[in-house]
């Protein structure tokens, strides 16, 4: 099945000299054509230092954003008003008061004492600096973990639970995890070994759903590409629902699984082999009856490669097989003769196309 690269390459009409942003941005939210991802690798290739930047480019990229909302400036401005009206009238002087209009900054004038323009702009400041101060106080930090594709990672959470994360995946806490709460966010895939803490859950936030156990042992699949997210208990007892759902709540216990398609409810919790859903930490992987879709996102996390089909019908072709821990070629050859396709490697892509061809 397997087709050698050609000698002749397509001609790169992309200037990639410079680092080239404006493409590496839709390269990292998926918007990129072909030619785009290609041109992308071979810079990535051309230098450590490229390489580098890329990965520094995916993690800041993936980083989740933390907001801050605007200071109340109309509410504090209103204050200081009030107390300068209560003041002894005297000699006028100008004041600006500048506002972020749709049309710009606009100018208002209002006649003060100067000597009280003085104080009310310390006023300003200190009302302001004391807003931040009682509604917000100091930003809670977040550690987040971005595991590359073709990599897994094993981490040790501060309360000593243990988390393995497959290529591909992120979790977030906070630098507080384990004084009053124990909270993570995932993208991705993890298997979990909580430390049992009957004072304080341990909840996992992930695309709209959440996992809250005491301390067990479970598989938590979920990807934001749109596949479902999926639950597999290995030990203990799980709490599973969707966040928007109060009465979603479903309980897994071990040796079973349940499963929430987007923006709905647990399925009724069924037992299965286990070792289907945790297989991945072996790099082997089983799949029965799944759009196409979701194994090549697989081999594309696991081998850091992107694979294109000749039709985009063919993603959501059913199929059942087997992902072992073995080189990329291979799977490659099994996936060939599953869809009857063939298919090319040129650097880091993978085009199939029909047999037939």
């Amino acid at each position: 099945m397997y087709k050698a690269e050609s000698g002749r390459q397509r001609p790169d009409t992309l200037n990639m000299k410079k680092t080239p942003y404006d493409i590496i941005i839709k390269f990292l939210d998926g918007t990129c054509t072909d030619e785009e991802y290609t041109a992308v690798m071979k810079w990535a290739d051309s230098s450590s230092e490229n390489q580098k930047e890329l990965e520094l480019l995916k993690k800041i990229y993936h980083t989740p954003e933390i907001s801050q909302p605007d200071p109340d400036v109309d509410s504090a401005y209103t204050s200081v008003l009030e107390r300068i009206r209560q003041l002894p009238e005297g000699k006028s002087a100008d004041i600006y008061r500048m506002d972020s209009g749709s049309s710009g900054w606009k100018l208002k004038n209002i006649f003060l004492n100067p000597a009280y323009l003085r104080a009310a702009l310390v006023l300003i400041g200190s009302i302001i600096i004391l807003y931040f101060i009682l509604n917000h106080g100091p930003s809670e930090a977040n550690f987040v973990i971005n595991v590359p594709n073709g990599e897994q990672k094993e981490l040790s959470l501060p309360d000593g639970s243990l988390v393995t994360l497959d290529a591909g995946s992120t979790i977030i806490y906070s630098e507080n995890f384990g004084n009053k709460t124990r909270d993570v966010q995932l993208e991705g895939e993890g298997f979990f070994n909580v430390v049992s803490n009957p004072d304080i859950p341990f909840n996992v936030y992930s695309n709209g759903s959440l996992v809250t156990v005491l301390g067990t042992k479970f598989n938590l699949r979920s990807w934001k590409s749109g596949e479902k997210t999926i639950l597999a208990v290995e030990e203990g007892r799980v709490s599973f629902s969707n966040e928007s759902e109060k009465n979603s709540e479903v309980i897994v216990l071990k040796g079973q699984m349940s499963e929430i398609n987007e923006g709905g409810s647990p399925s009724v919790p069924e037992s299965v082999n286990i070792k289907y859903y945790t297989s991945w930490r072996n790099r082997e992987m089983y799949f029965q009856n799944v759009e196409l879709s979701e194994v090549l996102n697989q081999l594309q996390r696991w081998y850091d490669v992107r694979i294109i089909l000749p039709d985009k019908s063919y993603y959501t072709s059913r199929v059942t097989l087997n992902i072992k821990n073995t080189p990329l070629e291979e799977n490659l050859e099994v996936l060939s003769l599953v869809m009857n396709f063939n298919y090319k490697i040129e650097g880091s892509v993978i085009s199939f196309s029909r047999e037939s061809q």
